[in-house]
Parts: structure tokens; sequence; C-alpha cells
């Protein structure tokens, strides 16, 4: 598609798309963001390949911002043959760079710790555990075979902990595939495993907040948003060894958050429910609020470095 932006300056993506500056634009500015080329690494289908492969391509004639440098470094491989095409010769002033983005919870200036204990309590539970703070692990992202959903299941099945009272919180929401009739089946018949479904920004910081750990165990990921919250906030992480999170593991101090595992094996996780399983946190209210002070500081040099970034790199444009 050719679009002509008038009078505006630039033009500016939040993912790929499949468009060119026209004529008329032609001094103006066209900025991609890239998160990742998954379309074309997991479980491909023919018709998303070629739709994503033709966005990708149009990136050839953008400037591109990344999200990880994992994913720069995949798109450079994958766009290899078309670097060398003459019609791309032409674009090789074209600027890219990698920046990272803002972490994503959301805390108030509120020192009235009762409200998380009230938000956590709007969870509607039917036959399984109630949900206490620092009395679960917490796993975020859509429910599909990518994120592995069913290792952290059987591990967590393994480890026997919901006779300690220690649940398993899965946020998101099934789908009507295979996949998540399975997952259901297990779900259903297992009261320490709670479904959450579609959740608020407000109420996953609360869950993020009280969580004993948040678990990761994709198989692949783009950059990684939940690993990246969690080490924002402090809290412990165990993630899988993809390399987005390696790249995730050596920004700031997240290596002392952040544990990476491989996907594949169910005994290292269901060892990660037995070890962490049995922390008691003896003050709830000081904890919590220790984690909502790391993360207003973390969260702001993020967002320094953010600004410093952007304006860096669209002063070079």
């Amino acid at each position: 598609i050719k679009i002509d932006i008038g009078n505006f300056d630039a033009i500016i993506s939040s993912a790929p798309l499949n468009v060119h500056l026209n004529k008329k634009s032609k001094n103006k500015i066209l900025v991609q963001t890239i998160h990742d080329l998954i379309p074309l690494e997991y479980e491909p289908k023919k018709l998303m390949v070629n739709s994503f492969s033709k966005m990708l391509q149009c990136c050839l004639s953008s400037n591109n911002i990344f999200v990880s440098e994992t994913s720069r470094k995949k798109f450079k491989y994958n766009m290899a043959p078309k670097f060398s095409n003459p019609k791309y010769l032409k674009n090789k002033f074209l600027k890219d760079t990698v920046i990272t983005q803002l972490p994503t919870l959301l805390f108030e200036e509120n020192n009235n710790q009762i409200i998380y204990d009230n938000i956590l309590n709007t969870i509607s539970i039917e036959n399984k555990l109630p949900l206490k703070p620092f009395k679960y692990f917490l796993f975020n992202a859509s429910i599909d075979s990518r994120k592995n959903v069913f290792l952290l299941v059987n591990a967590y099945q393994n480890s026997n902990l919901q006779k300690n009272g220690i649940s398993l919180v899965i946020t998101g929401k099934l789908k009507k595939d295979k996949y998540s009739l399975k997952l259901k089946k297990i779900i259903n018949n297992n009261p320490g495993i709670i479904l959450t479904d579609y959740i608020s920004e407000t109420l996953k910081s609360t869950l993020y907040l009280n969580a004993l750990s948040l678990l990761s165990p994709s198989i692949i990921e783009g950059f990684g948003i939940p690993v990246f919250d969690a080490c924002c906030l402090g809290l412990p992480c165990f993630a899988s060894d993809c390399l987005s999170h390696k790249e995730i593991l050596e920004l700031y101090d997240f290596d002392s958050y952040l544990e990476l595992y491989t996907p594949e094996s169910e005994i290292k996780w269901t060892n990660v429910f037995l070890k962490k399983g049995f922390i008691n946190i003896l003050d709830v209210e000081e904890k919590r609020l220790s984690r909502i002070k790391r993360y207003k500081y973390i969260s702001n040099k993020i967002f320094d470095n953010f600004s410093n970034q952007l304006s860096r790199f669209y002063s070079e444009l």
C-alpha cells in the first residue's frame, strides 16, 4: 500500500505493515517497529508466512526499530538475500536500532495495601484454593502451544503443592482448539490450578505484586514482556533459555532475579515448584512495598533510556 502522509513529518508503525511512502512523501520519514519473526519460525502457516514476509520486505524500505537484538539478527538473517537486490541497495542510507520497551505494570502512589488484597479477592474461584498473597505461582501470557503451558501444569501436579495450599495461576483465555480443551480438562480436575480468563491491567499488576514467582517456559519469544516486567518488579522469575530471555538476563541487575531452564525438562520445572513453593513471606506489606519501590526506580531508568535512545535515533534520520 502506498500512502501520502501530507503535512506530517513522519509515520511510525507499531508493527510491520505492508506500506510504502508515495512520491509525494519522498522527503518524509517512515519508521517500522519489528517485534519478532515468530510467524516464520513457529508452526508456520502458508498464508501467514506469505503475508508476514511481504510486511518484512517493506521494512527494507523503512527505518526500523527492533525490540531486541535477537529480533534484529533474525531479521537480517531472513532478509539477507533481499539486501543484495539493486532495488534495495538505494536504501542503504536507512537506519535501524534496538530500543528496550517500557515495562507494563501499573502501581499508584498508594500505601493503603488493603487495596491489593481486595483486588485479589475479585477473582472468581469455584471449588479452588483461596488466592492469598505469596501463596501462588503466576503464568501470564496467551494460552497456546508456543507458551508451553502443559509443561507447567504437569510440573505443578508432580510437585503436589496444592496439598500445601500453593496455587498455580494461569491468566489468559482458553481457545476452542484441541490444545485448550485438553488443558481445560486437567485444570477442572485440579483444585490448585486457577484460570483467570482475560484480566485487566490492574489485576495483572496485582497478581505480579503478590506472586511467589513468575514462570515463562515459552519455546520462542520476540522479547519476553512477562519476564521483563517480573525482573523490573524484583519478582523471582523462571523462564525458558530462548535467545530473547537470555538477552533480558543481561539487562541491569536482572540476573539476580531471573533463572533460565530448557523448555523441555519437566524434571527441572518440577524442581522450581519444589524449591520455591515452601517460601514463607513473613511480612507481606514490607515485601510488597519493597517491590513497588524497586519497580518505580527501575522503570524510571528504563523510561529515561527509552527517551534518550528514541531521540538519538530520530536525530540521525
